[in-house]
C-alpha cells in the first residue's frame, strides 16, 4: 500500500515538474519573440499602452456618403489589432480627418496609408523630414538614398509587386520631448502595399530581418510586397535606414 501510494505521488510530482518546465520554456520563448516585436513596435506594445490607429479617408463616391478607406487597409487594421491585443494594449481607431490634435499628442500613433489619402501621414512626414527620402504617392514612387522603387506589372497590366515604406520614430506631435510616444507609419504606393507593410511587421521572417537591421532604433524600411491578383503572397525587406 505504501509503495503504491509512493509511486502515485512520484508520478504526480513528475507530471507537475514536466508541466512547470513546459510552462517555463513557453514563457521564455514568448519573451524572446516579444523582444523582436518590440524592436519594431516599441511603445505601442507596452502593457496597457494607448495606441491610436489612423486610417486613410478617401473621397466618398456620392455626395452624402462618409469618407472611406480601402479594403486592404481594413485587413491591415485587423492584422495590427490582433498583434496589439496579444500584448494587452488599449487601442482606438479613427479615420485621419476625424483625429483631434489632443489625440495626436497624447497617444502612440499607428498610421495606415500614405499622405495621398491620410492627412496625418502627410503631416508626420513633413514634421520628421527624414533625410534622403522622397515619398510620392501620386507618382507611385519611393525615392530613398538615391534609389527608386515603383510598382511592378505584368504584360497584361496587372500589379505583381507594390512597394511600401515603414517608418518608426518618436511621435512628432507629443506634448513634451521627454514623453515616450511612438509613431509607426505603414504607407504603400497602393492600398495593398499598406497591407503588405503591416504583414511584414507582424510575420516572422521579414520582422526578424528588420529587427536585425535596426536593433530597436528609429528607422525607415522599404518593403517589397509581392501580389497575385488582389492577394499579398509574401513580403521582403529591400532596405532599412536608421534615423
Amino acid at each position: 500500500m505504501g509503495a503504491a501510494f509512493s509511486s502515485i505521488a512520484t508520478g504526480i510530482i513528475s507530471s507537475l515538474l514536466y508541466s512547470l518546465a513546459g510552462a517555463t520554456i513557453a514563457i521564455s520563448l514568448w519573451r524572446f519573440r516579444a523582444r523582436r516585436y518590440r524592436k519594431i513596435w516599441a511603445e505601442a506594445l507596452r502593457f496597457r499602452a494607448e495606441s491610436l490607429i489612423i486610417l486613410s479617408a478617401r473621397a466618398a463616391r456620392h455626395a452624402n456618403d462618409v469618407p472611406r478607406c480601402s479594403a486592404s487597409e481594413v485587413r491591415a487594421l485587423v492584422k495590427a489589432t490582433a498583434l496589439l491585443q496579444r500584448f494587452r494594449t488599449q487601442n482606438y481607431f479613427r479615420v485621419s480627418t476625424d483625429v483631434s490634435d489632443d489625440e495626436l499628442r497624447s497617444k502612440n500613433l499607428i498610421v495606415l496609408g500614405s499622405g495621398k489619402a491620410n492627412v496625418v501621414a502627410a503631416r508626420a512626414i513633413r514634421s520628421l523630414s527624414p533625410a534622403g527620402l522622397s515619398f510620392d504617392p501620386a507618382g507611385r514612387t519611393i525615392h530613398l538614398n538615391g534609389r527608386s522603387y515603383a510598382p511592378e506589372y505584368d504584360g497584361s497590366g496587372a500589379l505583381t509587386a507594390d512597394y511600401a515604406l515603414i517608418v518608426k520614430a518618436a511621435n512628432p506631435f507629443r506634448h513634451y520631448q521627454s514623453q515616450a510616444r511612438t509613431l509607426l507609419m505603414f504607407m504603400g504606393l497602393h492600398g495593398i502595399g499598406t497591407e503588405g507593410a503591416v504583414l511584414a511587421a507582424t510575420d516572422r521572417s521579414p520582422l526578424l530581418d528588420m529587427a536585425r537591421r535596426v536593433d530597436g532604433d528609429d528607422f525607415m524600411s522599404v518593403i517589397k510586397v509581392h501580389v497575385n491578383g488582389f492577394v499579398v503572397t509574401h513580403t521582403q525587406v529591400e532596405v532599412s535606414v536608421r534615423l
